[in-house]
């Protein structure tokens, strides 16, 4: 096939991301590999956490099948984020697509910049308590409950793993979805101390910038959301969105930008 048919700018796309430290694979891939890499069996196909992944570039390697990437591992970083996507939409330069990829890249690399600060002793267990008490024992109980119900928590699904997805989901929200955060977290959206205790630990604003790929839109798309569209997330427990109808609702939103009312 010729560049013209897609190799030559399916391979820009591949480039594009590996600036920004992120790998676009199938969703089989990224399944097999979370389960790989955290040494989980007999789940299937059902694996927490499976839209996107940040490890070592180091501990990635071993645990790929020929076929599973097209990009050259030594141009990565040390640390990379797996994200899926369709390719030929992205090659197309889609804004909706590149939103999609620019959304899962920063969920992944709040997470790597929480594993890096841990690394680093700087978000030991006594901090992710302080950062508990601070947001409230009732309230991180009940973002602990649902994230848990929607498969999110990857293991041990402690404090510090559910701390973690905590800081990644409500700063993808704020970023790409703020209409959205209120119904995922009702109790915690808007309140300042915990705006403030997240960015004790992530700088979100900075992360964004890094995480953007270049052909990605300047700033999020975020399109109108309709009273209809939030019902279908309803909320499972004290009202906060489902964690797979907000992406439901994502591809809503999309269809609608484009014209699509239906």
């Amino acid at each position: 096939m010729s560049e013209a048919n897609g190799i030559g700018v399916g391979g820009d796309v591949d480039a594009e991301l590996a600036a920004v430290g992120a790998l676009l694979v199938d969703d089989r891939v990224l399944r097999r590999i979370i389960k790989r890499h955290r040494g989980l069996a007999g789940l299937g196909l059902q694996v927490p956490h499976a839209h996107s992944y940040a490890l070592p570039r180091a501990e990635l390697a071993p645990m790929l099948d020929p076929g599973d990437v097209v990009v050259d591992l030594a141009t990565l970083p040390d640390r990379v984020v797996l994200i899926t996507g369709d390719r030929g939409e992205l090659a197309l330069g889609g804004a909706d697509a590149w939103t999609a990829a620019w959304r899962a890249s920063f969920h992944a690399h709040v997470h790597q910049a929480l594993d890096e600060r841990r690394a680093a002793g700087a978000l030991e267990l006594a901090d992710v308590r302080a950062r508990i008490h601070a947001i409230g024992q009732v309230e991180f109980d009940e973002v602990r409950l649902v994230l848990r119900q929607e498969d999110a928590l990857l293991p041990p699904a402690d404090d510090a793993t559910a701390y973690a997805e905590l800081v990644a989901l409500y700063l993808e929200l704020h970023h790409f979805a703020p209409r959205t955060l209120a119904h995922t977290f009702p109790q915690l959206a808007g309140q300042p101390r915990v705006v403030a205790t997240l960015a004790l630990d992530v700088d979100g604003a900075a992360v964004l910038a890094a995480s953007r790929p270049a052909r990605a839109p300047r700033q999020p798309v975020v399109a109108p959301s309709t009273t209809q569209e939030l019902a279908a997330v309803a909320p499972r427990v004290a009202s906060p969105t489902s964690l797979r109808g907000r992406y439901a609702l994502r591809a809503a939103e999309a269809a609608r930008a484009r014209g699509n009312l239906a």
